[in-house]
């Protein structure tokens, strides 16, 4: 038998059993933003040598999306690989301080623009257990558009089976071209002449600052606020360094949120931004054409292009403000103390709160003979959002509604009734006022602003009590036992109908002309 002996394993890659592979492999790229110049990184290490002499390269795969065209001879950084290991995550290997190393790549490969690949050949070999780099530059599109799902790295001439290379996180993923993921713009209150928070919700892929060469967020389209233009009041969380207020343009609705040196909004994090504008005393629609844009260093230039934001519905659309669209008010019957219906038709621009969150009030309606102050008048119908009732004040003849039930719906007409007793003299029909108040924990205030309700036409206007409003007689002879001519002239405060007509004309005692018919000349003017 031979004595046992230790083999002489041999070296590099002729050593028994070795298995080629790729121990790590990474690529991250510079740039996020639209029509960019970006950098891609790369970095990996073999198990195996990859020798010069068996004409070994490496292929980059999987980086469709750049506007580059193709080019057989695209320039390619090599790291030195004395580069530091913090430079190397910051991936600062080619920036001047650290010039390219010493030709184990070569200093250009061919770019396929159509297959997203690069391949660079191996001019001094590249040794195992050691981690080699190298960067190129693509250019982004001018839209943004999501990074690529895969980059994968081989070898050949000595050959390594492809893998696939750990991508860079956030706004380092290869050919992700930022945009904002999240872009939602609402408002907290639909008062006229209140000040008004909007809320700007935004989230972004890429991290913005001027660390970054971003100079601000710009969203325009946000008409409808009095603020004058200048500076407006903001609050960001969590807390951005965007300091506390942002340039405004009323003309155009243009908030700028202006980066200071300190001032970023992280990738992939949720910003909510609060700016305080006055909402304008009337009432209007929302704003809906509303864009958010990144601006780089240069004026007007846009690493993030406009893109429309998400606009919150109902009450929450930013800058709808309340108003009544309909406040139409009749009556019944103009016959003094009669039982009158008060006939009201509302409707509003916006969703009114129930559950006792909302009143609208009626002013105006003097003359009544009801009384009451603060007292309970029925209601109908009882179906509608007011309930079953209202409070009545006869002295300033003021009816109030309020929303108990569900909430109103935004534009729906609500017709209501409630009698009222008419007083015993003739007036003319009231000039009534209208206006919506909220109710809440911190507070009331107005909802609308206060205007006049348009009063039905003619006789249905509201409260208007028939009457005489010219009443004489006069006689042609005082003279004893004398035939006498009674003339009467009156008016009225309506038009009537002479067909049909009657008129009673009570007192003339003293005369002696028997009871019956008599001849009546009637001469109107």
């Amino acid at each position: 038998h031979m004595v046992p002996m230790t083999l002489a394993r041999a070296a590099r890659n002729a050593a028994p059993l070795l298995v080629a592979d790729f121990l790590s492999s990474q690529i991250n790229q510079s740039n996020a933003f639209v029509a960019a110049e970006n950098t891609m990184h790369v970095s990996f290490k073999t198990r195996v040598d990859l020798l010069a002499s068996a004409g070994s390269s490496i292929t980059i795969e999987g980086l469709t999306g750049s506007v580059l065209p193709s080019n057989a001879a695209l320039a390619v950084c090599v790291w030195p690989t004395d580069c530091p290991v913090a430079r190397r995550e910051a991936a600062l290997c080619c920036d001047p301080a650290h010039p390219a190393g010493n030709n184990t790549l070569a200093t250009s490969g061919a770019w396929n623009a159509a297959t997203g690949t690069l391949v660079v050949s191996v001019v001094n070999d590249l040794l195992a257990q050691v981690e080699h780099g190298f960067s190129f530059t693509l250019e982004n599109p001018e839209t943004t558009r999501s990074p690529v799902e895969w980059v994968r790295i081989r070898a050949s001439g000595v050959p390594v089976p492809t893998t696939d290379m750990t991508l860079g996180a956030g706004d380092k993923r290869p050919l992700l071209v930022a945009g904002f993921i999240k872009k939602f713009i609402g408002q907290a209150t639909t008062a006229a002449d209140g000040l008004n928070t909007i809320f700007v919700t935004l989230a972004s892929q890429a991290a913005l600052g001027k660390f970054r060469g971003v100079s601000s967020v710009v969203i325009e389209g946000l008409v409808g606020g009095i603020a004058p233009d200048g500076r407006v009041p903001i609050r960001t969380t969590p807390d951005a360094n965007l300091g506390n207020t942002a340039r405004w343009i009323r003309s155009t609705g243009t908030l700028f949120f202006d980066f200071g040196e300190a001032g970023r909004l992280e990738a992939l994090v949720e910003y909510v931004i609060e700016v305080s504008i006055t909402n304008p005393p009337y009432g209007q629609d929302p704003a809906t054409d509303i864009t958010v844009a990144a601006n780089g260093e240069g004026e007007g230039v846009a690493v993030i292009p406009g893109t429309a934001m998400t606009v919150a519905t109902g009450n929450a659309a930013p800058f709808l403000v309340a108003d009544f669209l309909n406040k139409t008010i009749g009556q019944s019957t103009t016959v003094a103390g009669a039982v009158n219906t008060i006939s009201v038709t509302l409707s509003t621009r916006v969703v009114l709160p129930g559950r006792f969150q909302t009143k609208i009030t009626i002013a105006g309606l003097t003359g009544s003979g009801t009384p009451g102050a603060n007292s309970v008048l029925p209601l109908s119908p009882t179906t509608t959002p007011f309930g079953s009732y209202v409070r009545w004040y006869q002295a300033s003849g003021k009816i109030v509604l309020t929303a108990v039930g569900d909430d109103t719906l935004a534009r729906q007409l609500y017709v209501l009734h409630v009698d009222l007793q008419n007083g015993p003299d003739m007036q003319e029909a009231r000039n009534v006022t209208l206006q919506a108040t909220y109710l809440a924990f911190e507070g009331t205030g107005p909802l609308t602003s206060k205007v006049r309700m348009d009063n039905a036409p003619g006789v249905v206007g509201p409260l208007l009590i028939a009457g005489f409003d010219v009443r004489e007689m006069s006689h042609s002879s005082a003279s004893f036992n004398a035939s006498n001519r009674l003339a009467l002239v009156i008016s009225t405060n309506i038009d009537v109908a002479v067909s049909g007509l009657t008129v009673l004309v009570a007192g003339l005692s003293g005369t002696q002309t028997p009871s019956g018919s008599l001849a009546v000349d009637l001469a109107g003017t």
